[in-house]
């Protein structure tokens, strides 16, 4: 079988060229999906730039704040924050529970009242949130949903870095 080019001879120079010309498109159109899709895969941890403010000197392991996203309406914040293990944690909240090495959550604080909550977040497989998402979960933050925080606690730690 003959292929188009081909069949379109030297007296077609011109449609020959056009067609070419659609072949280079769909590879470069290809390349670019390719790239896309690449793009999009990146996890948010790679896509973050992650301050830390515990060590792992707690039982929460390393905590992480990206200070570059914070949201900011009166005194509540938004934030993103990293916690990252050193030995794998257990989510026992599905019915297979799965071990997970990091979690990264949306934050809602409270600065002037000093209190905050979980507003959605992920666990991943691997540390700094690379890996699969072994499991997410979303909260719809309520007055109820706000929790007090300890002195010397993780969550002060995360209020002193967002609400600065």
């Amino acid at each position: 079988m003959q292929s188009m080019l081909e069949l379109t001879g030297a007296q077609h120079e011109p449609a020959a060229l056009v067609l070419r010309g659609c072949v280079m498109m769909i590879r470069a159109f290809r390349t670019i999906a390719l790239s896309t899709t690449t793009m999009i895969g990146l996890t948010a941890a790679a896509q973050a730039d992650w301050s830390q403010i515990s060590n792992g000197s707690t039982s929460h392991g390393s905590v992480w704040i990206d200070e570059d996203k914070i949201e900011t309406d009166g005194v509540i914040r938004k934030a993103w924050e990293m916690l990252d293990y050193s030995k794998p944690q257990t989510d026992a909240g599905n019915l297979a529970p799965q071990q997970y090495l990091s979690i990264i959550t949306l934050i809602q604080v409270n600065c002037s009242a000093g209190i905050a909550t979980v507003i959605q977040g992920r666990r991943y497989s691997g540390n700094a949130g690379e890996g699969d998402v072994v499991s997410s979960f979303d909260f719809h933050a309520s007055k109820t949903d706000f929790k007090r925080d300890l002195p010397a606690s993780v969550l002060d730690a995360e209020q002193r870095a967002i609400c600065k």
